[in-house]
């Protein structure tokens, strides 16, 4: 079965005549959805599978500076945080995932220094986006996070929590752009917002760590996330996290 499959008792469940949305997921693009922009993926998805590359072992950055900016848990130079605030002051609504629009927000790292992807993924409907940063700064960083999820509703941007790293100190930057309040995870505790680890396991399948990320160009990253997106999932009662996503905004799909 190949890693795009439904389960059986996934199938069964999308086929019951309560559930008010089709069985066949549309094809629409992750990003009309989130900001009214229209890019249909290409035809032929599951064609970036091809160009995966395993000769070479991940390299080793953990001593080095990347960009401007150096994670405090990896290299020696420490990024200050200003108005830091922790997981524990967040809302309980964001940590029980029944309220919409809470975020989680990290980086996926390939084998090259350059190669990264910062992953979003909305707590509640498990929605992920992906994106490439050609820079690891902070500053870039808060930019692409604007950019990714500025066309949103103020309901649909509540919280987003992230690690220490300092690719993230600019987070005042992104609340004084669209108000999304930012929370960071206790040292050493990724499991505080397991759901991107989660996914960025998923986006692993297609997209392992030893791959060089310039081998991928973006179409072939959205249709990665595209599949994602539109995988039902048996914590959102079959849905698929778009079809979730959609209705919270309110947005109807098309079959």
């Amino acid at each position: 079965m190949s890693d795009s499959a439904w389960l059986t008792e996934t199938q069964l469940k999308r086929i019951e005549p309560h559930l008010p949305l089709s069985h066949c997921v549309p094809r629409v693009d992750v990003r009309r959805v989130v900001s009214g922009g229209i890019r249909p993926p290409r035809n032929g998805a599951g064609d970036h599978r091809k160009r995966r590359s395993r000769s070479k072992p991940p390299a080793d950055h953990r001593n080095q500076k990347v960009g401007k900016f150096t994670s405090p848990l990896l290299g020696k130079f420490k990024t200050a945080f200003t108005n830091r605030k922790p997981i524990s002051q967040r809302p309980k609504s964001a940590g029980d995932r029944q309220e919409f629009g809470h975020w989680e927000g990290d980086l996926v790292h390939f084998r090259r220094q350059r190669d990264i992807l910062l992953t979003l993924q909305e707590r509640s409907t498990r929605l992920t986006l992906a994106r490439r940063l050609h820079s690891k700064d902070a500053p870039a960083t808060a930019a692409t996070i604007v950019e990714e999820l500025g066309g949103l509703p103020r309901e649909a941007l509540r919280t987003i929590t992230h690690d220490n790293g300092g690719e993230f100190a600019r987070h005042e930057t992104v609340k004084a752009r669209i108000g999304l309040t930012a929370y960071f995870c206790d040292p050493h505790s990724p499991w505080q917002r397991g759901g991107i680890e989660n996914g960025n396991g998923l986006v692993r399948r297609d997209l392992p760590r030893a791959i060089s990320l310039s081998e991928y160009n973006d179409t072939d990253i959205d249709e990665i996330v595209w599949m994602l997106n539109s995988t039902p999932r048996k914590c959102l009662g079959f849905q698929t996290p778009i079809e979730a996503f959609a209705q919270h905004l309110g947005v109807a799909l098309e079959k």
